[in-house]
């Protein structure tokens, strides 16, 4: 075409968007969108199944609203990982809760009897290493139950701020449809905008119903944790009957001390880890209000591009919705409270 242009002069071909020729793109343009709608599904099904999830945050999102749909919902992203990881937790700490038990009855410190004891302190310190054990799994940074949980929740929080940020404007980058992602920009009639719209409006419910899926599937997870938190009092159950048995014995109290204060420290750990623990299974809550909310509120139901903008330029910019979700997830972060590892 350019070869012929070059031949012809500048006036051989038609400007794009006058007479005839333009019908003709604006035709082809339509039925490009048509055609995308009903091919793109099973070949994109298709695409992400041999994908790993940490590829997909960083190919779809580069692209066009249908894609980045695509990438957001997926349950490899979010729902596959957290089903395969909260069983195996929960086993995990299942099993290390059976080596864990509260201290055996005090005896009295008549003679004869301090060997046994000797013996008792010696099973004390055998708990104490079990107690550590069971810190690593729940509590330990960054593969502890309750940390990875937060993690887990403050996806979720940035996939809501999304979905709302979409709905205003501020998600898509202008993203329409689900052809394109060139950065090109693209006139289109009402009807068509008409039909983006509803394109646009069926993938932010699909995206909500994810959503909804992914708060029912955390707040279970965290429900199961919950139930499986360690007492932050049975250390210094421990520590004291370890005092009363030292005495027993003659046990020098800088002993007794060290030990004390092991089993405080934690007992701290214990307890900061069932508040975290709590906290989140708050906002997990929260999350799911907030999702029944926006699910109710009538004046999501109207799309952003139906009241008077239909026949504007749409610019589908990948790199725009790369950068929007970036950052929106860098200032969540930042604002995120850090969890260290135990004392």
């Amino acid at each position: 075409q350019a070869e012929v242009g070059r031949a012809r002069g500048p006036l051989a071909w038609p400007r794009v968007g006058t007479g005839y020729h333009g019908q003709l793109v604006a035709h082809a343009t339509s039925h490009r969108a048509a055609m995308t709608a009903e091919a793109l599904d099973p070949v994109l099904d298709a695409i992400v199944e041999h994908l790993a999830s940490g590829m997909l945050e960083g190919s779809f999102v580069r692209v066009c609203r249908r894609w980045l749909h695509t990438a957001i919902c997926h349950p490899s992203v979010f729902r596959n990982p957290v089903e395969a990881w909260y069983p195996t937790m929960c086993q995990q700490l299942d099993s290390q809760l059976l080596c864990i038990r509260d201290p055996p009855p005090v005896e009295g410190g008549a003679e004869g009897e301090g060997e046994v004891a000797v013996e008792d302190l010696r099973i004390a310190l055998e708990h104490a290493e079990e107690e550590l054990k069971l810190t690593e799994l729940a509590a330990a940074y960054p593969m502890g139950a309750t940390v990875v949980l937060l993690r887990h929740t403050c996806r979720l929080s940035c996939l809501m701020h999304w979905i709302h940020g979409a709905h205003l404007g501020d998600g898509d980058g202008g993203c329409a449809d689900g052809g394109g992602g060139d950065g090109g920009a693209s006139t289109v009639d009402a009807a068509t905008a008409g039909r983006l719209g509803a394109l646009r409006r069926g993938f932010r419910q699909g995206e909500v119903e994810e959503f909804r899926r992914r708060v029912r599937l955390l707040a279970r997870a965290a429900a199961g944790l919950r139930a499986r938190l360690p007492d932050p009092e049975l250390p210094l159950r421990w520590a004291a009957w370890f005092e009363e048995q030292g005495d027993i014995v003659g046990l020098p109290e800088n002993h007794c001390a060290r030990y004390r204060s092991q089993r405080e420290q934690v007992a701290a750990v214990w307890a900061n880890n069932r508040r975290t623990l709590l906290t989140t299974e708050e906002h997990i809550a929260a999350l799911d209000d907030w999702c029944g909310e926006f699910a109710e509120d009538k004046r999501f139901e109207k799309d952003e591009g139906d009241s008077g903008r239909e026949a504007t330029s749409q610019r589908c910019s990948g790199a725009a919705c790369a950068s929007g979700v970036a950052s929106l997830l860098r200032r969540l972060l930042r604002r995120w409270p850090r969890l260290g590892g135990p004392a």
